[in-house]
């Protein structure tokens, strides 16, 4: 057992507009750990038939097996991309030519070569599944845009051959050694290692004694398996498991509790409107005052219970693509741009999205107030599909929806899809462009150009983005900063401690 001191920043969060997702107050605060020597922390899985992190469907894994393989690259807190298992490379337009780091191994000590690098991308490729082939593919094509080429042994080319840029963020997808996606543990080269598996109901892993960088505090990492994922905050709670993402879950019973920590990060779940330019909404002022009506800070404080972000935009406000955008509410505003009239619009959503009925709710009483009458069209007893071929069809004035929004912009598959009636010439345009672009600097600036259209035009109103958290116990400490691809990447570099904090008497030392 050894004991050290650790200044701890005890952070709180304020969720403000667009970008800006915090401000800190910070108050440095010394406190006493005992560090084992040997600690082992226990996560959640829901039941998965398969160690394949290319191609598994079960999110629980997902999140774990990015603490047993690597990538070519990974994300940093804004979702820019960082080299891992590459050295160097050189992007040529569509092609870029990668040098692997020399001295990397796997978990059997065999070293990471460029054939393992084409095995994976050929791998996940094939099998046309998983979220590393969803974030890749050409999401209304399903062209596959990337081959690989091997140069040498250390060196390998990537083609890429779709819309826009190519990106970095395509290159994130782990590497496993070749010929091990057959056998029941296959390897990767990260922090950890499968030490033993038990299907549908264990896996252990063991920090890998060869890890190319900082070896790992917490020595194990046992995944327990819940048939139930609304069972897990209860295992949180008695101990069974000390951290947990939330699965989309309320989490606010971690905040302010003595036992756990709740670091929240921006999920991939956003709200926005649509304003129906066809009817009654035709007069820009009323969209416009519609806007300005808006209280996305009351939006998040109730209907999400203070879990959620404000966002003018269609891209994760985490997001090095995202832009800050101005977003206040003026009710002044919007009446003088009604100038007395008292419109009478239908407004639609998903009944069965608790949270769309509860944002729908609020929306209405703020144009209440302006004297706009709303009538609620649909009910509880339509399912997914009616209410997407009910918004295609277009019988309403202002429609609530909710989507997935990948990280790599993609506005040809957000706007002007054909889920909505409505096209924007500008944004087509500009869709164009975006196909055109050789460099993630020109794709921020023309996404920019987007998000500017989209709040000039007030046709699509982004509103909030609903939050996710890390939920882990206060026995596990260090630089926790989760991101929504990878959530658990920072237990490799935690420590898990014997008791919980306690505060030193400084003059005792």
């Amino acid at each position: 057992m050894k004991r050290i001191n650790i200044f701890i920043l005890c952070i709180l969060m304020l969720f403000l507009s667009s970008c800006t997702q915090k401000e800190v107050s910070v108050e440095d605060e010394k406190l006493n750990y005992l560090l084992a020597e040997k600690g082992e922390i226990s996560i959640p899985l829901t039941p998965f038939e398969s160690l394949d992190p290319l191609t598994t469907e079960n999110m629980s894994y997902f999140y774990l097996s990015s603490l047993i393989f690597e990538g070519l690259f990974t994300l940093d807190d804004n979702l820019r991309p960082q080299t891992l298992l590459a050295s160097s490379y050189n992007l040529d337009n569509n092609k870029m030519t990668i040098s692997i780091k020399d001295g990397i191994t796997f978990h059997d000590g065999s070293a990471l070569t460029v054939r393992d690098v084409l095995y994976s991308l050929e791998h996940f490729q094939n099998s046309a599944k998983g979220p590393y082939y969803n974030l890749v593919v050409n999401n209304i094509s399903r062209e596959f845009p990337l081959s690989g080429k091997i140069i040498d042994n250390t060196t390998i080319e990537i083609s890429y051959n779709g819309v826009g840029p190519f990106l970095k963020e395509y290159l994130i997808f782990p590497i496993v050694k070749e010929g091990t996606l057959s056998k029941k543990i296959p390897l990767g080269t990260g922090p950890y290692m499968v030490d033993s598996y038990e299907n549908k109901k264990e896996i252990i892993l063991q920090a890998y004694e060869n890890y190319h960088d900082e070896m790992p505090s917490i020595s194990r990492i046992r995944g327990v398996y819940h048939d139930d994922k609304d069972l897990i905050y209860t295992s949180l709670e008695t101990g069974r498991i000390h951290v947990s993402t939330s699965w989309g879950q309320n989490f606010y019973r971690f905040f302010n509790n003595e036992h756990f920590n709740a670091q929240t990060y921006p999920s991939n779940e956003m709200y926005f409107l649509f304003l129906n330019p066809e009817g009654e909404l035709a007069n820009p002022n009323y969209r416009e005052a519609i806007k300005s009506s808006i209280d996305k800070e009351r939006i998040i404080k109730i209907a999400l219970d203070d879990q959620g972000i404000k966002t003018t935009g269609f891209i994760n406000p985490n997001s090095y693509f995202c832009r800050v955008g101005q977003d206040i509410t003026n009710i002044d505003k919007a009446k003088e741009l009604l100038s007395g009239e008292k419109p009478t619009l239908k407004f639609y959503f998903y009944w069965k999205n608790e949270y769309q009925l509860k944002i729908a709710t609020l929306i209405a009483e703020s144009l209440y107030n302006l004297g706009i009458k709303v009538e609620f069209v649909g009910n509880s007893d339509e399912d997914f599909n009616t209410y997407l071929e009910n918004l295609k069809a277009g019988g309403y004035d202002i429609a609530l929806s909710s989507m997935a929004v990948n990280i790599i912009p993609d506005y040809s598959y957000n706007l002007n899809s054909g889920i909505f009636p409505y096209q924007s010439e500008t944004i087509s345009k500009l869709n164009e462009d975006i196909k055109s672009t050789h460099n993630e600097s020109d794709l921020i600036l023309v996404t920019n150009s987007i998000d500017e259209t989209i709040n000039r035009e007030n046709i699509f109103i982004p509103l909030v983005y609903k939050m996710n958290a890390l939920i882990y116990s206060n026995a596990i400490v260090g630089d926790i900063k989760p991101n929504i691809i990878f959530p658990y990447k920072s237990l490799s570099t935690a420590y898990f401690t014997t008791k919980e904090n306690e505060t030193i008497d400084e003059d005792a030392n």
